[in-house]
């Protein structure tokens, strides 16, 4: 246990958060294979509390870390952005940046 909650939760919900994946996708896949699994409750309970605040501390620390590193020097930043269209209009897109 990490605190009152069960290892099991918070390690599941961990991966599910990490590799981007939905709730309720895994709720039914462990529904079909009669297997017991969190509620949704006990899902969002972990993301709030536990995960997204130490996901949030880490990316401040490392921001802060490319910060400094970076202070009083030259920078060349470049970018490139791209739409991924549904159809023939421009509803998604992404920009990436670097160094």
């Amino acid at each position: 246990n990490v605190g009152r909650q069960p290892l099991g939760n918070l390690l599941l919900a961990a991966a599910i958060l990490i590799c981007g994946g939905v709730f309720k996708k895994f709720s039914d896949v462990f529904s079909l294979l009669n297997i017991a699994f969190m509620s949704e409750v006990t899902f969002y309970r972990c993301q709030d509390v536990i995960m997204l605040p130490v996901i949030m501390a880490a990316w401040l620390r490392e921001k802060k870390r490319v910060f400094n590193l970076l202070k009083n020097k030259m920078l060349i930043l470049c970018g490139d952005g791209r739409c991924d269209s549904p159809g023939y209009s421009a509803k998604y897109g992404t920009y990436n940046d670097g160094l």
